[in-house]
């Protein structure tokens, strides 16, 4: 139960800064929108992008603790869904900034968590 409401709280803080985000790259503050973004991705994964750029995607399945079993409804798979949305908005950052190579791995790692979990569409759910 400890661990289910630490990870609701993790969600929560997560989904705030991805909102943010997301606010502020609408806003054109793509700079301060990739620094936001790169202290999230520092939170989940303990490690900065440029680093987490290098893991091969089943490194960061592993990380999440994401099984192909996890089941539907838990806190596991929403942070999924919300880090898979972190990590496609660094890579649209990377794109914005004129670096379509850097955001690959990204967008590679994104695209592994929804398979993984079985998620639905890519990008932010954010309107």
């Amino acid at each position: 139960m400890m661990q289910e409401d630490y990870l609701m709280r993790q969600i929560g803080q997560l989904a705030q800064m991805l909102a943010r985000v997301f606010r502020l790259r609408t806003n054109g503050e793509d700079a301060v929108a990739q620094t936001e973004c790169a202290r999230a991705l520092r939170d989940v994964f303990g490690c900065e992008p440029d680093f987490l750029a290098l893991l091969d995607p089943a490194h960061v399945l592993e990380t999440l603790h994401l099984t192909s079993k996890t089941p539907p409804g838990t806190p596991l798979r929403e942070l999924a869904a919300v880090v898979a949305d972190l990590l496609d908005e660094y890579a649209r950052l990377e794109q914005a900034a004129g670096r379509p190579a850097a955001a690959a791995p990204f967008l590679a790692h994104a695209q592994a968590i929804r398979a993984r979990v079985e998620l639905p569409g890519t990008g932010s759910p954010l309107p």
